[in-house]
């Protein structure tokens, strides 16, 4: 058989390898047989996720037979349960899902229209903890983040929008849309950014993220990372895109020059100077368990920020209170909604 010659960008062959069949198989399994595999060691929080994805509430054909992957553990092996936060026994033979934990739920909770009577699955043999980890990793594909960012640019056209900034575009703004998402629905655990959401994520945010694609395309607003993008999702939520002192607050904190102290009144200092002035430790992208290094902190922290802005408050330093901003932020949105429409209604009432 002949194959075909491939070079890399450096110009060294990539050897081709055959496939080690024993170590696959593709088969059939019943509905209660695949109901009976054991989530995966590494995930978390899937009721969390079947709750919100929409799209296995009408069953397809494809959800019964693609993707679906299992591995098989070859001899019996002690693994970190991520949900469960201690060591488990596994035994050998024991089967666990690598992805379609959705899936499972959804079924067996009675959520989608229809339950296939047999789902089609690739088996692979595990033989240690780190193989787990490794074939988890692997096709847990709504996590790969280059795939999710370039789905993100479809799921916007499809609702007619068509990005102009190269970050909105190249889908650089997942992790923060993903926090601000859960923030709004009073969800605070950590769900990991998944493509399953992302047009409802899409929708949900679509008027927010036109007037972020417009800030972005500003080229002295640069100072951009995630728990800003979602201190504007979550804040234009509440204050509108257009709001002219909400506008200057993300000025303040986004600009290239780095500005620090943006207004300053006998050592009381306005929101934005807070927010420039602040030097985290830590990762930035996780979400935090109550210590400087998660988005729980950062973003709660913009946000008590921001709110201090917008009511022209010049501060020394913030309230104790200032971690918990996240936790109660979207009933706040909805607070002021039903003020503005009431304002509108009555308005509109007088002008008849």
């Amino acid at each position: 058989m002949s194959l075909p010659k491939i070079k890399n960008t450096k110009g060294t062959l990539v050897p081709i390898v055959p496939i080690d069949s024993a170590k696959v198989e593709s088969r059939f399994f019943t509905i209660d047989e695949f109901f009976a595999i054991r989530k995966n060691p590494k995930q978390r929080h899937t009721p969390t996720q079947a709750k919100k994805n929409k799209k296995l509430r009408k069953f397809l054909p494809m959800h019964a037979t693609d993707q679906i992957n299992i591995g098989k553990l070859t001899r019996d092996m002690q693994v970190y349960d991520s949900e469960l936060g201690q060591y488990v026994t596994l035994k050998a033979g024991t089967f666990v899902l690598l992805n379609g934990h959705t899936r499972q739920y959804v079924w067996r909770h009675g959520m989608s229209d229809k339950i296939p009577e047999e789902i089609y699955a690739n088996v692979y043999l595990i033989g240690s903890p780190e193989e787990n980890d490794l074939y988890y990793d692997s096709y847990d594909s709504s996590h790969a983040l280059e795939k999710n960012n370039q789905k993100i640019y479809g799921e916007l056209q499809q609702l007619g929008f068509t990005p102009s900034s190269k970050r909105m575009t190249s889908g650089n703004i997942l992790t923060g849309m993903n926090f601000a998402y859960h923030v709004h629905n009073n969800d605070h655990k950590n769900v990991t950014v998944n493509h399953e959401f992302f047009a409802e994520q899409c929708a949900f945010f679509i008027e927010e993220l036109r007037g972020l694609d417009e800030l972005f395309l500003n080229k002295n607003l640069s100072n951009w990372n995630q728990p800003k993008v979602a201190t504007y999702l979550c804040g234009a939520k509440r204050y509108g895109v257009s709001d002219p002192l909400f506008l200057k607050f993300f000025t303040y904190i986004t600009s290239k020059l780095g500005g620090t102290n943006t207004q300053i009144d006998s050592g009381k200092y306005d929101g934005a100077t807070h927010v420039n002035t602040k030097k985290w430790q830590g990762k930035k992208t996780i979400w935090g368990n109550g210590s400087d290094e998660g988005l729980h902190e950062t973003v709660s922290y913009n946000l008590y920020w921001l709110e201090k802005f917008m009511e022209n408050k010049h501060l020394s330093r913030p309230h104790s209170s200032w971690r918990d901003t996240t936790k109660d932020w979207g009933d706040r949105c909805v607070s002021r909604q039903t003020v503005v429409n009431f304002f509108a209604h009555t308005n509109a009432e007088c002008g008849e």
